[in-house]
């Protein structure tokens, strides 16, 4: 989740957008975990985004711009990975808003 304003407001200073990022609430993660064991391929994960009984966005892993590895290897050189670290990736191209999302 973005703060719209914020982020035009940064960017027209040069500035990180990752301010616009980083307020409480805004990475809802599901409390459902498919255990590891059970993913055969990482590439064919199958995503989706559920508001209100609606499905709003749905995709697989393979159609990210950057593979898993790829990505993992990246995070990793920057920052150290600790058991259980959940990793956020901008994955679809649809951009909601609230009002379009429901809340």
């Amino acid at each position: 989740m973005t703060a719209r304003n914020l982020q035009s407001n940064v960017k027209s200073l040069g500035l990180p957008w990752s301010a616009a990022k980083g307020f409480d609430g805004f990475t809802p993660i599901s409390t459902t975990f498919l255990p590891s064991s059970d993913v055969k391929d990482p590439t064919e994960l199958r995503l989706t985004l559920t508001v209100n009984n609606e499905i709003k966005q749905d995709g697989k892993t393979k159609d990210m711009i950057f593979g898993i590895p790829r990505l993992l290897e990246h995070v990793s050189s920057i920052m150290t990975l600790e058991v259980r670290a959940r990793l956020v990736f901008p994955f679809f191209a649809v951009i909601l808003s609230l009002e379009s999302a429901g809340r």
